[in-house]
């Protein structure tokens, strides 16, 4: 899996100069519901945020890393000059799917996205196909790891049969 990292001043001097910064990295696998999130959160704000889509997008990166830091200590360590930038990029990393990787199929890699509302949509229908036979509710697709998804939907994975022991289960019969 790719991981994505952000790099927060951890501690500062008595003036306010940085003296300690720390550098954070994304978690192995990402939850589908954060990626259906993170690209809704693309799809519908606009060019100039108001301030509740500002929190919004702290607590988004927030939770891409993990809880590793609190909302207070993003907003007070990520440098002002390039903040907006950095944190839009976080999300973007996350709804475009970039951590996960390069195995997929040529049919998702050929999938062509004009919006983030078209990808939002695309995401949608994801959940909607497996969802669709009844098997699992879409709480269970959104908490799986994004990865595994794509693998589902590709046929990558192998159907469980069911048995009706574990001697069978594990060919002992």
């Amino acid at each position: 899996m790719k991981s994505n990292n952000i790099v927060l001043v951890t501690e500062f001097d008595e003036i306010g100069n940085p003296t300690r910064k720390e550098t954070f990295v994304t978690r192995p696998t990402v939850k589908f519901s954060l990626v259906y999130e993170c690209a809704s959160f693309l799809a519908s704000t606009s060019s100039k945020m108001n301030n509740d889509e500002l929190h919004q997008m702290f607590d988004l990166v927030v939770r891409i890393y993990d809880e590793q830091f609190t909302k207070t200590q993003l907003i007070d360590g990520i440098p002002s000059r390039n903040a907006m930038r950095e944190l839009l990029e976080q999300i973007t990393f996350v709804a475009k799917g970039r951590h996960i990787d390069e195995k997929v199929s040529k049919d998702v890699k050929a999938t062509k996205v004009n919006s983030w509302e078209d990808h939002k949509n695309n995401l949608k229908a994801q959940i909607r196909d497996m969802t669709k036979d009844g098997n699992q509710s879409v709480n269970t697709v959104l908490d799986m790891p994004f990865y595994f998804v794509f693998d589902e939907l590709n046929g990558e994975t192998k159907k469980k049969q069911h048995v009706d022991s574990m001697f069978d289960a594990f060919g002992m019969s």
